[in-house]
């Protein structure tokens, strides 16, 4: 269903082609400050409180990720129910959108005329003037559009910038433990650096099989950033798996468990 934005001071709220008010879902979500995941949130309130598909709410289906192969469920939801949910979660955020979407409303209402009782010339002008405006708007909308992705474009290159220069912000002192650890327990179980190759070859894949992570594509992935963001090529050639598990603290949180028990383990 075609829709229009009709008001942005807050958050987005559009007009659909039938004329009712519309908030997307994770949009108030996120300005709800919520603690769970979206997903959870909306359909815990849905079963919770009897919002009803195609009255209450629609939902969507996009594709996201990489390649396009997630299916993501959008819900768009009615003012009506947009200020109930904002009235449940009782907090600051929740009372600035419900008066936020009552404003909205107020002020439509007070925009309403009664079309019908007009006479059939004025009826008639009302309707071009409508599309003209209709016209406009989409204007604005469209050049607004187009400022904001400038600024984005702009924005990303200023963070490609920065990249080049503190791209893995590294901790050094964590590196330091896992390559110690490791020696150390390499040397426990007789030594050499065959020994040390094949226990850190053993900890990346118990890293893996815990995590359900692909380490291999990670660093392909990663120095495929670098790339893109300038980076050396002696950097991008330094890049290690160790890199990919820093970068993500539950697969460091993991990884650093996975030496603690190997290293326990070769006592």
């Amino acid at each position: 269903m075609d829709k229009r934005l009709i008001a942005n001071e807050l958050l987005p709220v559009y007009e659909t082609s039938a004329g009712g008010k519309e908030v997307d879902g994770r949009q108030l979500h996120a300005f709800l400050l919520i603690g769970r995941d979206f997903t959870t949130w909306i359909k815990d309130k849905i079963q919770k409180f009897g919002f009803k598909e195609g009255t209450d709410f629609t939902v969507t289906l996009t594709k996201t990720g990489e390649r396009q192969n997630v299916l993501q469920h959008d819900y768009d939801l009615t003012l009506g129910m947009a200020k109930e949910l904002c009235m449940v979660e009782n907090n600051e955020q929740g009372s600035k959108a419900r008066k936020y979407f009552i404003d909205i409303e107020e002020r439509f209402k007070a925009e309403a005329i009664d079309v019908s009782k007009l006479p059939l010339e004025m009826q008639l002008f009302k309707q071009i003037w409508d599309g003209l405006a209709r016209t406009q708007i989409e204007q604005i909308e469209t050049m607004r559009i187009a400022q904001t992705a400038n600024e984005r474009s702009e924005q990303v290159e200023s963070t490609l910038a920065a990249m080049k220069e503190t791209f893995l912000q590294r901790d050094e002192d964590w590196r330091k433990w896992v390559n110690d650890a490791l020696k150390g327990t390499a040397e426990r179980l007789g030594g050499g650096q065959e020994r040390h190759h094949e226990l850190r070859s053993r900890s990346y894949q118990l890293l893996t099989d815990r995590a359900g992570c692909k380490l291999d594509v990670r660093l392909r992935n990663l120095r495929k950033r670098l790339e893109d963001s300038g980076a050396t090529k002696t950097r991008i050639k330094d890049a290690n798996k160790l890199d990919c598990i820093e970068e993500e603290p539950r697969l460091k949180e993991i990884y650093t468990s996975v030496v603690k028990e190997l290293s326990i383990g070769s006592l």
